[in-house]
């Protein structure tokens, strides 16, 4: 079971970690034989770090967690944004402490949430300068967003996006394409030959333009762009636990076009195609048909409400539907 986490009465957000073991409790409760494992889950922005175990410290600008896949890195205190000098000095200060001959994991979550600042304070010093400082480091940027970083689908063209009659906003987007433009001509030029550039351009790249432009900034200065919808579910310990499973449940606040793509949802599709096991999704809300649930992974949706309470209940009807012992005995 992946929980996300819940829309309270009081317009909160409770935690991925406390509505997962609420959610494995009244499954129990509902249907004591079974076993269920809970897993607090993460859509892979910026604070996804304190949704994993491990001792942390603070580096830089920067709180690093310990983590068996790597350092993961988050904004320091309870920042949600990445402050890009911040993330600067953090990576250069974890690569200044690198052993020689190792290329440690250093596991940047940015989604595709807009840092606090113009991204391209990441290279405070240069491009060039940045890059040989962080190389001992194995960066991994994960992204929750295949937006290129120009072109028709890049960042200009997602300011834009249902506001196209703005005429001020069509201005500013098309200085934003022009600056970029201008950045990635010589950027791109110096990632050229990295292998993982299929286009043979960084920035036409999928996910380069996600989180403000920081993602293109973080892999021009070496990192790996990584979806979060496949790293993250092994940071969590989702695909563990999923091995012995029989069905995943994904618990998320609403089931939409998006996360059905890119978010916990998607990610828990994923895991039981994988495995070859049912994937049900409980949601606050569900804005997508029978046929895009399909073809997202999914068996089957619930919506249930905001409330824990309507949370609760549809999780027992739920539970006498899809406990494997219980859909094998109306088989019979």
């Amino acid at each position: 079971m992946s929980a996300e986490g819940w829309a309270r009465d009081s317009g909160d957000a409770a935690s991925g970690a406390r509505i997962a073991a609420d959610v494995a409790r009244i499954w129990r409760d509902a249907s004591p034989d079974t076993q269920v494992t809970s897993i607090g889950a993460h859509s892979g922005e910026p604070r996804l770090s304190d949704s994993l175990e491990g001792r942390t410290m603070p580096v830089g600008g920067v709180t690093a967690r310990h983590t068996p896949h790597g350092l993961v890195l988050a904004p320091q205190a309870s920042a949600s944004r990445w402050e890009p000098l911040a993330l600067s000095t953090g990576l250069l200060g974890i690569a200044a402490t690198a052993s020689a001959g190792t290329a440690p994991t250093v596991i940047v979550p940015v989604g595709d949430t807009p840092p606090a600042g113009d991204a391209r304070g990441l290279w405070n010093g240069g491009l060039d300068a940045f890059r040989a400082g962080i190389r001992a480091l194995d960066v991994k940027i994960l992204v929750t967003s295949e937006r290129p970083l120009l072109g028709l689908t890049g960042m200009a063209a997602h300011v834009r996006d249902g506001r196209e009659s703005d005429e001020a906003l069509a201005v500013a987007a098309q200085e934003q394409e022009r600056e970029w433009a201008a950045v990635a001509l010589t950027a791109d030029s110096v990632v050229r030959d990295q292998a993982l550039v299929a286009t043979g351009r960084l920035s036409s790249s999928a996910g380069a333009g996600a989180a403000g432009g920081l993602a293109y900034c973080l892999a021009a200065a070496g990192g790996h762009l990584v979806p979060a919808v496949q790293a993250v579910p092994q940071l969590t310990g989702l695909e563990e636990a999923a091995r012995e499973a029989d069905v995943l449940v994904a618990v998320t606040p609403e089931l939409s076009v998006r996360t059905v793509m890119s978010g916990t949802a998607a990610q828990a599709a994923r895991v039981a195609a994988a495995r070859g096991i049912p994937a049900v999704a409980l949601a606050s809300e569900v804005y997508v048909g029978g046929r895009d649930l399909m073809a997202a992974g999914f068996d089957a949706a619930y919506p249930c409400g905001s409330s824990r309470e309507d949370l609760a209940q549809e999780v027992r009807r739920v539970a006498h539907t899809w406990t494997p012992h219980r859909r094998h005995k109306g088989r019979e």
